[in-house]
């Protein structure tokens, strides 16, 4: 099993000259786009606006109580690495948070290492410790950054330790072991 370095990143998957295809001042790409929700890039950051209700796997919220989630959770676990951090609030429905380069796991189609897996599950688990409990686990929320190393983007679909919704009896607990069934589930694919 070979070890995922940037070079190799760059060669195999055009990281770099994808990069830099995109990355001017004066370009704007959509990165995401649905009924109720429109990322873009912009000036190297990621702009993500809220445009309707959207449901976070517990309950269904409005444009501004997503946007505030989403930027609570990045506050709480700022600091870790390979998550992206939040840049500013620029209206009730809209934010900006750093760009985080590097391909999802959706479009892999090589192997990784299980130091790759271990990384993001001590990532993971940082961020239950701080009481933030990812409930969306998709491939395209985990990123291989050019470092080798995993990155986690959207923070849109969370539990948090203080939520109404956590008194609902071990239903932290079971946002744990989603979370760790959920990479283990991932490092079977990809390894």
């Amino acid at each position: 099993m070979h070890e995922l370095r940037s070079t190799l990143l760059e060669d195999k998957l055009g990281i770099k000259s994808f990069l830099n295809s995109f990355l001017a001042p004066e370009f704007m790409r959509i990165l995401k786009q649905d009924s109720g929700v429109l990322v873009t890039l912009e000036n190297g950051l990621v702009k993500k606006t809220v445009r309707g209700f959207n449901h976070s796997g517990l309950r269904y919220y409005n444009p501004e109580e997503m946007v505030n989630r989403e930027i609570k959770a990045l506050q709480t676990v700022r600091g870790i690495k390979g998550i992206q951090k939040f840049i500013k609030r620029t209206s009730e429905d809209t934010f900006y948070s750093e760009y985080m380069p590097g391909p999802c796991l959706y479009y892999l189609k090589d192997k990784l290492n299980d130091s790759f897996f271990d990384a993001l599950t001590k990532n993971t688990n940082e961020c239950n410790k701080r009481g933030v409990y990812r409930i969306g686990q998709h491939r395209r929320d985990f990123l291989i950054l050019p470092d080798g190393k995993p990155g986690i983007i959207d923070f849109g679909n969370v539990l948090f330790e203080d939520d109404p919704m956590a008194d609902i009896p071990f239903l932290n607990q079971v946002a744990v072991c989603y979370s760790y069934l959920r990479i283990q589930s991932l490092r079977r694919r990809y390894t």
